[in-house]
């Protein structure tokens, strides 16, 4: 599990865990997710972002499985054909934040494997 921040760049990785448990549940096992889950998480203040007028608040992308709160972005729950065309794009759109993410840890680790593979022949 990680935090990833606009610019690919890890902010809080969890490693170690045990595998065959949920994502939202390792999370709130976390010392982060007990601070998510009862608000005493200190983000940076909400900030403008390009071509909007309004301040947007920091928060961290989940799946279904993760509550929603004032921190924790998730998609709509419900059958594609029951959401709206705005709660379908804007799951779409935050499916493809979690996969940034998801694809940026998938990275690392076979970066790992090969650095490990170097290692074992020399």
């Amino acid at each position: 599990m990680a935090i990833v921040d606009a610019y690919c760049k890890f902010l809080w990785v969890d490693i170690g865990r045990a595998g065959g448990n949920s994502d939202s549940g390792l999370f709130r096992c976390t010392e982060l997710g007990r601070q998510v889950m009862d608000g005493t998480i200190k983000l940076p203040g909400p900030r403008k972002l390009k071509g909007i007028d309004r301040q947007m608040p920091h928060v961290l992308v989940g799946d279904e499985a993760f509550p929603l709160t004032n921190n924790i972005m998730r998609p709509y729950s419900g059958r594609t054909k029951r959401l709206t065309s705005r709660k379908r794009r804007f799951n779409y759109r935050l499916s493809r934040a979690r996969r940034m993410v998801e694809c940026l840890w998938d990275a690392c680790c076979m970066l790992s494997l090969f650095q490990k593979s170097d290692e074992l022949e020399t």
